[in-house]
């Protein structure tokens, strides 16, 4: 397994193993944390209806997913668990990443800053880095 994996027709976004760099010849049991989301037009909706789904429900559809890659995956899980959590991304449109995404930037009375990837209009981690080190020299003029 690798770090990012993503299923090839899947409806998730695939699942991550961050053991993938691990050099030991028997590792025993392995932890995946597997993503889906469930925007749509309406996400009002969508969050309705994911927080609606009972344990087993959340089950099958996880299981559905990953068999497409792991036909027999279901015989070796000990143990599975939901969380049923939110994780905002950008949607790129025409001109946002040589917009002017000034506004966003700007730190509110000198004690809350910004510095999130997505003010560049793209998640990646170069991107994250420098808007981190941007705002780090922004708050030490605040000092």
């Amino acid at each position: 397994m690798a770090w990012d994996n993503v299923i090839y027709g899947s409806d998730g976004l695939g699942y991550i193993y961050d053991q993938h760099q691990n050099v030991n010849q028997i590792m025993g049991e392995k932890v995946i944390t597997y993503y889906r989301s469930f925007s749509t037009n309406d996400c009002k909706k969508a969050r309705k209806k994911l927080y609606g789904l009972k344990q087993e429900q959340l089950k099958s559809l996880v299981l559905e997913d990953l068999k497409k890659a792991h036909p027999m995956i279901e015989d070796f899980i000990l143990e599975m668990q939901f969380h049923k959590i939110g994780h905002a991304m950008i949607a790129p449109v025409p001109n946002q990443i040589f917009g002017n995404s000034e506004k966003a930037k700007q730190p509110i009375d000198g004690k809350i800053f910004f510095a999130h990837s997505d003010l560049s209009g793209i998640s990646i981690f170069e991107e994250a880095f420098y808007q981190g080190w941007r705002t780090a020299k922004e708050m030490q003029q605040f000092d």
